[in-house]
């Protein structure tokens, strides 16, 4: 009897053993690329992407039909400091994907299929760059881009989102650059971007489907480097949207629907602003002396309606006042077509 139960055991444990070295298949076959300029290495049968498979890699560049990166699918790579997945046909994200990974830098996974970000996926990696561009993703969770300490540039164009959250980016105090152009953001909460503090700041919110520029948006951000809101669909800014910011050096307004801008959308800025873009506002006919008298360079051009004569009012005020700041428009255009036509 006791033999036997011995011969089960033995059969029990061998059968676990397997099981555990066998492991889930991460792809069955794909090939990979171990420098920038390398030459392709074919791999098969690949349960995880570990040193086990990868040994002492610094840079990977992976293709392969990966549907699911399940928990634990990228792990001890302990120099590993570029990774790229991009191309993998990846849907799923799993929570606890990414592990033991003290050098890793770089994240990319563009071009795949995947859905949303979930939180635990990325938080308390100690990367800079995170790349999802031209994925299919429609949702992030409001804790998944949290607790990325190093964190200075992160890209989701071409998505589908639809939804900002005010809550995102607690504890990226490094982070400098959003790119979420080209996604189906409507609107702007209040308070949106409180979590962002950064004088390098850049956000791109260009080519979404964005109408209204709200009072409260950058409420909390009071220094700004960049902001691009071109090529939305804006018709309406309210005097105090920007009216908490103390300091921007640039803001793209160009390609929305805007008849006219606030003579007090400057206000409150402790500088003078470097670019104030809003060419191809094609309703637009002029602006207030307070806002050009706070512009290097104010581009108006490409705006049908636009009133020449209130330009060249402003040019004079401009010149009175001692300030070599420009306006660029195509009236010059308009008064040389004009001039040559009566001649």
């Amino acid at each position: 009897m006791r033999n036997i139960q011995t011969i089960f055991y033995v059969i029990a444990l061998t059968a676990f053993i397997l099981v555990e070295v066998s492991g889930e298949v991460l792809f069955k076959r794909g090939f990979y690329k171990a420098h920038k300029r390398g030459s392709k290495v074919t791999i098969s049968d690949v349960e995880s992407i570990d040193n086990v498979y990868f040994p002492n890699k610094t840079y990977l560049k992976l293709k392969a039909k990966i549907p699911v990166l399940f928990s634990g699918a990228v792990r001890r790579l302990p120099n590993l400091e570029t990774l790229k997945l991009d191309y993998c046909e990846i849907v799923d994200v799993q929570t606890g994907s990414f592990s033991e990974l003290p050098s890793l830098k770089t994240i990319a996974l563009n071009d795949n299929e995947i859905e949303g970000i979930k939180s635990a996926v990325f938080n308390h990696l100690n990367i800079t760059n995170l790349y999802l561009q031209r994925n299919k993703i429609s949702f992030i969770e409001t804790e998944a881009l949290d607790n990325l300490p190093n964190l200075s540039r992160i890209k989701l164009n071409y998505n589908l989102i639809s939804f900002w959250d005010n809550n995102w980016f607690k504890n990226t105090p490094q982070l400098t650059e959003v790119f979420i152009r080209r996604n189906s953001i409507r609107s702007l909460p209040g308070h949106a971007f409180k979590n962002l503090q950064n004088k390098k700041l850049i956000i791109y919110l260009s080519r979404n489907l964005i109408t209204t520029l709200s009072p409260n948006i950058f409420a909390d951000l009071k220094q700004c480097s960049q902001i691009w809101l071109d090529r939305n669909e804006i018709r309406d800014i309210h005097p105090n949207t920007f009216s908490q910011i103390e300091f921007l050096e640039v803001l793209f307004l160009s390609g929305n629907f805007l008849s006219s801008v606030p003579k007090d959308l400057l206000k409150n800025l402790k500088n003078d602003l470097v670019t104030l873009d809003l060419a191809h506002n094609i309703n637009l006919t002029c602006l207030d002396y307070e806002i050009v008298k706070r512009v290097k360079l104010t581009n108006l051009v490409k705006i049908n309606k636009l009133n020449c004569d209130c330009i060249k009012t402003l040019k004079h005020k401009l010149v009175s006042a001692n300030k070599s700041y420009e306006i660029n428009s195509d009236c010059y255009i308009f008064y040389f077509i004009l001039s040559t036509s009566v001649r």
